[in-house]
């Protein structure tokens, strides 16, 4: 089934951030290969868990940089990132009580799809501001 491939086009030109969307590529894509191999609830619940930590992790990492750079839309951002909190715990609880294959598909879809959305749309806005402030910081 469909996996995300990391490529260049997808830094965000911050080493730190993008090991972490590294990361978060690798746990999603860990999570595909379970489905696809039918590992059962406990292990998909695993690896969603993971993923669902190490994207808290990243989300804070990536708040305090921006606080530290000034970036004007960090509020705007944080409450992004809350929203994909609640939406990703909302899939938890699905995935939880119903196991079906649809459902697999539909939290597919929603990781695979957030994650592009996160990395090429919203994190590039932010790219070019802190870039600008970590290298006169350097």
């Amino acid at each position: 089934m469909q996996r995300i491939e990391w490529t260049p086009e997808m830094s965000v030109g911050i080493d730190i951030i993008d090991e972490d969307h590294r990361r978060l590529i690798v746990l999603l894509n860990d999570y595909i290969d379970a489905v696809d191999a039918d590992e059962g609830v406990f292990v998909f619940d695993s690896l969603f868990c993971e993923f669902f930590d190490y994207t808290g992790y990243h989300f804070a990492r990536e708040e305090e940089m921006m606080a530290k750079a000034g970036y004007p839309d960090l509020e705007e951002h944080r409450r992004g990132h809350q929203t994909i909190i609640e939406q990703l715990e909302g899939m938890r609880r699905k995935v939880m009580l119903s196991v079906s294959a649809g459902m697999q598909d539909e939290v597919r879809a929603f990781l695979l799809d957030w994650l592009w959305v996160h990395i090429m749309i919203k994190d590039q806005a932010y790219a070019a501001s802190l870039q600008d402030h970590f290298s006169k910081a350097a």
